[in-house]
């Protein structure tokens, strides 16, 4: 009969999805709060950053035409709703609010340095890739990414912003373990585009319940934060140590060295490549039953 299977109808946004549409209202917001002459959000203007931002959140999912109970929670998540409580957005502008004093400045959005061209890269970003060096200058490796959000002052020191709209985000001890590499290998990268200094660094967790933790942090970065975030013990001895790491996963790849993690479960969540891994989530049921 030549009949055809309906395709399947997303009723919702998809995760990477849902982090796209966060990332774009945010990075449209700062940009046109500085064009209009603004810079830190502040408890005065508050009023006019809230309708800036809810003009911005109207456009950008007018781009949707889902139809579902599960979009129309998600539209109110992001917008705020009477029965609910304030949205994402409306929360995050409170975050921002509680940095008025700071002199670090929102100044570039979706910075790319390496990447191939998109409309929503920060006009400052760069095409080539950034070469960084492993401590005493042995070995090399070239890295390109994109930075969500960097914060200047006015002598170019910086701070760096991850935006995460999952359930967690790596933590210090992440860090200095070499499991998360993100934030200190791109205050290197920006450091080396710039010759500015980096201070400090943290993740901005956009969810019903607003986060921005600094995880990494210097004396400078915290006399800057108006929060005062915890110094990191040793930070540019993190820094230099995470580019280590990231000289020696490569070392190691190169030789066809990929061994099994060590943790009862899959450290990484998001792989793509989970279908395929050697490792088994369910390798402890089996040892349980051999004992």
């Amino acid at each position: 009969m030549k009949i055809e299977e309906l395709p399947e109808i997303e009723p919702n946004l998809s995760p990477a999805d849902r982090g796209t549409v966060i990332h774009d209202i945010l990075s449209t917001f700062y940009r046109r709060w500085r064009a209009s002459g603004h810079t830190n959000v502040c408890r005065s203007t508050m009023a006019e950053a809230g309708e800036l931002m809810r003009t911005i959140i109207e456009e950008e999912l007018a781009g949707y035409r889902f139809r579902s109970p599960l979009w129309d929670a998600t539209v109110n998540q992001m917008r705020g709703y009477d029965q609910t409580g304030p949205g994402y957005f409306e929360r995050f502008l409170e975050r921002e609010s509680e940095e008025e004093s700071s002199a670090l400045v929102p100044s570039h959005f979706e910075f790319s340095f390496g990447m191939e061209s998109d409309p929503s890269d920060d006009p400052a970003s760069v095409v080539d890739a950034v070469e960084l060096s492993g401590s005493g200058g042995t070995g090399r490796l070239r890295i390109r990414g994109r930075i969500d959000r960097i914060d200047l002052t006015l002598d170019g020191s910086f701070l760096i912003y991850d935006y995460k709209t999952g359930l967690s985000h790596p933590l210090y001890g992440d860090i200095e373990a070499g499991r998360a590499l993100q934030l200190p290998l791109y205050l290197l990268a920006y450091e080396s585009i710039s010759a500015n200094h980096g201070v400090a660094a943290g993740y901005y967790r956009i969810r019903k319940q607003v986060e921005r933790r600094i995880l990494l942090c210097d004396e400078t970065g915290r006399s800057l934060i108006a929060s005062r975030p915890r110094v990191s013990p040793d930070f540019a001895g993190t820094l230099a140590r995470s580019c280590d790491f990231a000289l020696e996963y490569i070392r190691r790849i190169r030789k066809g060295e990929f061994p099994l993690p060590h943790e009862e479960k899959c450290p990484n969540a998001y792989c793509e490549f989970r279908r395929v891994c050697r490792f088994d989530p369910y390798r402890v049921f089996e040892c349980e039953e051999e004992s």
